[in-house]
């Protein structure tokens, strides 16, 4: 009954080849090659289970941070770069900059002139790129004519967010005053009751 089936289908019952002409090659691996090819294992249970892996998901390393800020770069990828500029550790702001070649250096320079000129918390993150940048490349920027208009235009937004500052400064002083002497005066009215 079988046999008819087989026939039927247009399977051959000798082991090298089938009626369609397709070689079977039994020197294929098995599913059992293949699954430890994987990395799955089977255990004593019958479980299948995945090879455990080496560690958790670690933070990237000042190796990864550079190729992302390269890709970031060449790709004018700004949330990726923005992605690099959160990392904050000294060593691996170093170590990124320092890997950066004179086409990205100023691609990082331009990118970080345009952040630090508005306003927000990525500032704070581009200043530590920035001061790392200048610090180790600063021959190489000098060198440029067009850079020297760019950090004409640093040194001036500096100057202006430094005299705001000061104004600034005074004003939040004079406030603390104010607000000072108001609580204290509220605090007497409490103190000494109803008349």
């Amino acid at each position: 009954m079988m046999r008819g089936r087989i026939q039927e289908w247009g399977w051959s019952s000798d082991k090298g080849e089938d009626t369609d002409g397709i070689q079977i090659d039994d020197n294929d691996p098995t599913m059992a090659d293949k699954l430890a090819s994987l990395g799955i294992e089977k255990n004593d249970n019958t479980e299948i289970q995945e090879s455990p892996e080496p560690s958790q998901t670690q933070p990237p390393s000042a190796d990864s941070i550079h190729v992302l800020l390269r890709q970031a770069l060449h790709a004018d990828d700004s949330a990726l770069l923005l992605d690099c500029l959160y990392n904050q550790d000294d060593k691996v702001i170093a170590n990124s900059v320092s890997h950066l070649n004179a086409v990205d250096i100023f691609k990082l320079l331009n990118s970080l002139l345009a952040i630090i000129q508005s306003r927000g918390a990525v500032l704070v993150c581009a200043l530590p790129w920035l001061r790392s940048l200048l610090l180790q490349h600063s021959s190489r920027i000098m060198s440029q004519e067009t850079s020297l208009a760019a950090l004409n235009s640093l040194y001036q937004l500096i100057e202006s967010r430094v005299a705001n500052f000061n104004h600034s400064l005074q004003l939040a002083s004079s406030l603390d005053l104010l607000h000072a002497g108001v609580a204290d005066e509220g605090v007497d009215e409490y103190d000494s009751g109803p008349p």
